[in-house]
């Protein structure tokens, strides 16, 4: 689409990431949310692997009020589903 990725997870319009790439395009484009945006002072960073990656890409700089929607987030949506685990679609709000 003409931008980079983002690796910082900015839900700006000049790079973009997988997670908000999605969110935008039902939000966007049907007006829905799918997925409930998140702070990354609220998330659980404590395993050794989550750590390490913040660490590299923001050094000391922790942005714990910065707004992010997450892969988890938009998976757990109740307007979402799998085709081929239920027989009629939910009802769109």
């Amino acid at each position: 689409m003409g931008r980079p990725y983002d690796i910082w997870f900015d839900m700006d319009e000049e790079r973009i990431y997988c997670s908000e790439l999605v969110w935008k395009i039902y939000q966007r484009g049907a007006q829905l949310e799918v997925g409930k945006l998140e702070r990354f002072g609220d998330m659980d960073f404590s395993g050794s692997e989550a750590k390490r990656i913040l660490k590299d890409r923001f050094g000391t700089r922790f942005p714990a009020k910065q707004v992010v929607i997450t892969p988890v987030s938009i998976f757990r949506s109740p307007l979402l589903y799998t085709a081929d685990s239920i027989a009629t679609p939910p009802a769109i709000p």
